[in-house]
């Protein structure tokens, strides 16, 4: 939190496992979301149902209480993300997204979680001037944009970028 805040749109990704993570990285004081899709035919879910979320999120004070919609997988996907943040010395507010895949069929534990995430910090971030060119890519690579209907600090970025937009 005493770092500089990022000046510009990063997005990540990697892909292990039926596992597909998106990581957003906004201009902006330390904020971070974890949010999972549970695609239909995958193990929990069959081809027919409809897409399951879970979500929890934290704001720039932290978390009062133990992350209990993702649970371990919130802290893990939040590790990957503050590592990269700390070797940059800056903050931003991050957004990971994980869409788990029919591909997924046998559930390995959270350290697919944290080592997905990490790998795609370790990647050369795609970068963005706005907030909507880097969702139209995001959305080019995932199943179903459902999952922005579902965040928390997407509808906050939004209105923070257009009022930056109206005030110039």
């Amino acid at each position: 939190k005493d770092y500089r805040e990022l000046d510009e749109h990063l997005l990540f990704a990697s892909t292990y496992l039926g596992n597909h993570f998106e990581v957003l990285l906004v201009p902006g004081n330390w904020c971070f979301e974890n949010i999972e899709a549970w695609m239909p035919g995958n193990i929990w879910l069959d081809s027919t149902a409809d897409p399951e979320f879970a979500k929890d999120w934290e704001p720039y004070e932290g978390r009062k209480k133990y992350a209990d919609s993702v649970t371990g997988a919130y802290y893990a996907a939040r590790l990957g993300v503050l590592e990269y943040l700390k070797k940059i010395k800056r903050q931003a507010g991050a957004i990971v997204f994980r869409e788990i895949t029919p591909d997924y069929w046998t559930p390995v534990g959270v350290w697919q979680i944290r080592e997905n995430t990490r790998a795609a910090m370790q990647e050369t971030p795609e970068k963005f001037q706005t907030l909507s060119e880097m969702l139209d890519e995001v959305g080019k690579r995932s199943i179903s944009r459902v999952w922005e209907k579902e965040s928390e600090l997407l509808h906050r970025f939004r209105s923070r970028e257009v009022f930056r937009q109206y005030i110039g």
